[in-house]
């Protein structure tokens, strides 16, 4: 009876501490905020607020799903406008450092994602708003092609 007490205790014990121990620790603080919205779409979200958005596609047969696509490149733009509107987001343009514009398309995550997410892009993505995009250079053209949006 006591070996069956102890062995309880110890379960309760651990239980606790280990999502105290995960949370406490500062460095582990943006990835607990994750959370998988659906297909390889992660939202970053702490308090009821978005911090980012990020398309993190698995390999397909062992093949890269960025192959054909320059390296990552972030930089701080200023979100010039959404389209359709400021509700539904599918497309959305900034405009960088330089002053040139770019078109990024997020139908594909914002039809695969649910309802309660379609919400957050909002958020993040709106006119005036000034974010830390990642983007690739993808295809013959180098077509702008949307990875991560963060505050």
């Amino acid at each position: 009876m006591n070996s069956i007490k102890a062995l309880l205790l110890l379960a309760i014990s651990t239980m606790v501490l280990v999502p105290v121990v995960s949370v406490a620790d500062p460095a582990n603080e943006k990835h607990e905020s994750m959370v998988n919205v659906g297909g390889d779409y992660y939202m970053d979200l702490r308090n009821g607020e978005i911090y980012g958005i990020y398309d993190d596609p698995k390999p397909i047969n062992g093949i890269d799903p960025w192959k054909g696509c320059s390296d990552p490149v972030t930089e701080r733009v200023t979100v010039s406008s959404t389209s359709p509107d400021e509700r539904t987001i599918e497309t959305f343009k900034v405009k960088n450092s330089n002053g040139d514009h770019e078109t990024f398309d997020i139908s594909p995550i914002y039809k695969d994602i649910p309802n309660y997410a379609r919400g957050y892009i909002r958020l993040l993505i709106k006119q005036d708003a000034k974010i830390n995009l990642t983007s690739r250079g993808c295809g013959s053209g180098i077509f702008p092609t949307f990875v991560a949006a963060e505050r």
